[in-house]
């Protein structure tokens, strides 16, 4: 589709693989089982079940910084407008939850291909 944004930036994977080269590592392995380990979601989760809606802004600030730079744009952007929404009940929330929940599995299944096939 013209304009979709991809789910991992070809640019900043080549950038990864680059670092990776330069430092002798596999960074972009790394940074990818780091992106796996977070709790971020859960805590999106139980913020929302809790009412606890400045859990849900602070769990959705640490996706966006962690998705931003693994090049996953869309679920940044996502996170981002989660953060900055206006508080309301949790159950305006849902919407938002419910679309970055399907871009956080779209992106891990693009790290998986991009990293290897780990995960």
């Amino acid at each position: 589709m013209e304009g979709e944004v991809p789910v991992l930036s070809a640019e900043r994977m080549a950038e990864l693989r680059e670092l990776g080269r330069a430092l002798g590592r596999d960074v972009l392995r790394e940074l990818a089982e780091s992106f796996r380990s977070q709790t971020c979601m859960e805590g999106i989760r139980s913020g929302l079940a809790q009412g606890d809606l400045p859990l849900v802004g602070r769990e959705a600030h640490t996706l966006k910084g962690s998705s931003a730079a693994l090049g996953a744009m869309r679920l940044a952007d996502l996170c981002a407008k989660l953060e900055h929404q206006p508080p309301e009940t949790a159950e305006g929330y849902l919407p938002r939850v419910a679309a970055i929940e399907e871009e956080y599995r779209r992106v891990l299944e693009g790290l998986t291909a991009a990293s290897g096939g780990m995960g």
